[in-house]
């Protein structure tokens, strides 16, 4: 006698791009059926969220909003300051996605922004940044700067800075019109997972446009591997 058929369960599925824009109950599961993986739903977010298959690259973002709010004691904030020879200062770590202080770099004045954070101990590189910034004028070139140096996070101090990154935009059509520049590949010489990762930004002073260039937000991109 043979052994009965086992009963095959067959799950709802989609493109990437289907899938994208579908918002399920908590808990359905779907199959993508372009990445071969499983989607679970959480009845809020289009999309849901793709589970990672084991081996493979993903990303981890960390991003700040930068608001022109004058700084008081207590609160973290960004920090402009002088631009340092070396490296930067630490400065207060930020609490979700808002830092306060304004970020405002006046041209063939020598400003940095300075901040650090935690990388993933799974980090496997490279290491990408994308500002969004805006101008008043409408002519010339920005040209944003970004340096990284990191260190074990129980011996915090200030690093010295790898090479630097350093790219050419014009402003907007438009005065004051949001303007995305992305430094890929920045210097991660002698940059380790689990390292705390320092980056200054500042604005060349060899670029063209003549009013101040206010920063609007950072993001960078970490690539990781999934376990």
């Amino acid at each position: 006698m043979s052994a009965p058929e086992r009963p095959v369960i067959l799950l709802k599925r989609g493109t990437t791009d289907q899938l994208s824009r579908y918002v399920g109950p908590v808990g359905e599961i779907l199959v993508d059926t372009d990445k071969n993986t499983l989607v679970v739903q959480d009845s809020l977010n289009p999309g849901g969220h793709p589970l990672v298959v084991a081996g493979t690259e993903y990303v981890r973002e960390y991003y700040w909003e930068i608001q022109p709010v004058v700084s008081t004691a207590g609160i973290p904030y960004f920090t402009i300051s002088t631009l340092p020879n070396s490296s930067p200062t630490p400065v207060s770590i930020e609490t979700g996605a808002l830092a306060l202080g304004a970020a405002s770099f006046a041209r063939l004045v020598p400003q940095a922004l300075q901040h650090h954070f935690t990388l993933p101990d799974d980090w496997i590189g490279p290491l990408d940044i994308e500002l969004v910034w805006r101008a008043s004028a409408t002519i010339g070139n920005v040209g944003w700067q970004v340096q990284v140096g990191s260190i074990r996070y129980e011996d915090l101090t200030s690093p010295p800075l790898n090479a630097p990154s350093l790219k050419y935009l014009p402003p907007g059509v438009m005065s004051d019109l949001p303007v995305t520049t992305t430094l890929l590949n920045l210097d991660v010489t002698n940059i380790d997972p689990a390292d705390e990762l320092f980056f200054m930004i500042s604005r060349s002073m060899i670029d063209t446009c003549i009013t101040s260039a206010e920063l609007l937000s950072i993001r960078f991109i970490v690539r990781r591997f999934s376990v």
